[in-house]
């Protein structure tokens, strides 16, 4: 079954000025191989920045030559974690089609640097893979909410990059079961990321996931993250993904 879903996510520079991007993500379950991983297919719909598309020429180029993952088909481990991408000769392909585009039309130093350091990620599959452990909706779709609980705890530790090609921060995270349903019939997993040295009751991540009760399938994730202790220029990041249909 393919779900539909729309994801939000906000870059706060400070507690009012921030950069919105938005898309739509269809996801469908494929099911279960031999060895145990769960393979899902992937497409993603046009990515806007502040309800518009994409206008600058290095924000257009970002988007033609992301557009060549999809659609994606990856496996996933178990406990829900993205492991590998399984149809990388299709996405292979697709670039070398789109690089020859990219390169007839976006000319210069800058777009010449970009698309050939793009071209050498796309033309290794390891490399393709490890780009996928920064995007950050694959790692929050993702998470290891399948994972075995104690008490309905489970704690494990979460290398999240939230701000492409920066370095991931690693979390402690506390991750919670709710004992009971939602009014909606949803299951309620509660997940708190403490980044090391924090010395706090206060989470710097905290989001929260609703699981369709039958099918354990993600309805909805909603959360925050804080981003003042990294010195970055984006002070925090909110995030919403919600099923559609």
């Amino acid at each position: 079954m393919t779900r539909n879903y729309g994801v939000i996510f906000k870059y706060f520079k400070n507690e009012t000025d921030f950069t919105q991007i938005h898309f739509e993500v269809e996801v469908a379950y494929k099911g279960q191989s031999q060895m145990g991983q769960y393979h899902f297919y992937l497409n993603r719909k046009k990515v806007f920045i502040n309800q518009t598309a994409p206008d600058l020429t290095i924000e257009q180029l970002a988007e033609k030559a992301g557009s060549c993952l999809y659609p994606m088909e990856i496996a996933t481990s178990i406990e829900g974690p993205f492991e590998e991408i399984t149809n990388y000769e299709e996405i292979k392909k697709r670039w070398k089609a789109k690089k020859n585009e990219l390169q007839d039309y976006y000319k210069g130093e800058i777009a010449e640097k970009i698309i050939s350091d793009l071209d050498a990620i796309y033309s290794n599959k390891s490399r393709v893979e490890m780009a996928m452990n920064d995007d950050l909706f694959l790692t929050l779709f993702f998470m290891p909410i399948y994972t075995r609980y104690a008490d309905r705890i489970a704690e494990y530790q979460k290398e999240i990059a939230f701000i492409p090609f920066k370095i991931p921060i690693n979390y402690n995270v506390i991750q919670e079961v709710d004992k009971f349903l939602t009014e909606s019939k949803k299951q309620l997993i509660t997940i708190k990321g403490f980044s090391e040295g924090l010395i706090s009751d206060i989470p710097d991540l905290l989001l929260e996931y609703k699981i369709n009760n039958e099918t354990k399938s993600v309805f909805s994730i909603v959360g925050s993250v804080n981003l003042l202790r990294e010195k970055s220029k984006t002070q925090k990041i909110e995030i919403e993904m919600y099923q559609l249909d």
